[in-house]
């Protein structure tokens, strides 16, 4: 299941981190620490099964996305 999940949690991720407009030393920080490679290989499409908690921590970034777009909306 992780499998099947990781390459479309991280494409949302990125778009998501891209919206917020933010560093990728704090997306390498939010997605629990991973090295620069790390995040290089994610963002060429490079994704091995991320964890459990990779997985739940790009769940909290969409939810950060979706609370600032609906505050925008006022």
């Amino acid at each position: 299941m992780r499998r099947r999940l990781s390459a479309p949690a991280v494409a949302l991720f990125l778009k998501t981190a891209d919206l917020l407009d933010l560093k990728v030393e704090d997306r390498m920080a939010l997605l629990g620490g991973i090295s620069r490679q790390t995040y290089h290989n994610w963002k060429t499409g490079r994704t091995a099964s991320l964890t459990r908690d990779q997985l739940e921590r790009i769940s909290l970034s969409d939810g950060w996305r979706l609370r600032r777009h609906r505050r925008r909306r006022g």
